[in-house]
């Protein structure tokens, strides 16, 4: 199997996740915000009659809001049997990943990026950051 990373950005952050993880792609999809959820849950969606819990990596990676106004886009992902929606500011596209291009992450990562973090990887106009989906959703 050739492993492959969905690629997208936060705040101008390069980042990816597995392609495998991905269930799907949405474009403005109506979250509705939760009273008292912490900052990272954006709000629930309803996904065909499942409700999902929509994850903010821009609060995530420490990053600054955006304006409520903005159109974000959404990657459903699965995670210990449960659909999550990840936030992302724009959808990039698939890239294979080829051999000796990953590598570990970097020790001068913010310790709270390092630990959602499985790594980078190097393509020929840029490097990823390759996000754990586990350790995203977590509470």
């Amino acid at each position: 199997m050739v492993d492959q990373l969905l690629l997208f950005v936060v705040d101008g952050l390069s980042l990816g996740i597995p392609v495998e993880r991905v269930e799907e792609v949405l474009r403005r999809h109506p979250v509705t915000r939760v009273p008292l959820a912490p900052l990272s849950v954006a709000g629930l969606l309803n996904l065909r009659g499942s409700i999902v819990s929509a994850i903010d990596l821009r609060d995530r990676l420490h990053r600054p809001p955006v304006d409520r106004d903005q159109q974000r886009m959404h990657v459903v992902v699965r995670a210990g049997g449960t659909l999550y929606s990840l936030l992302v500011d724009r959808i990039e596209d698939v890239h294979v990943i080829l051999p000796n291009t990953r590598a570990a992450v970097p020790e001068r990562l913010r310790p709270e990026v390092q630990v959602l973090s499985r790594g980078v990887v190097s393509f020929p106009d840029r490097v990823v950051l390759e996000l754990d989906v586990d350790r995203l959703v977590e509470a």
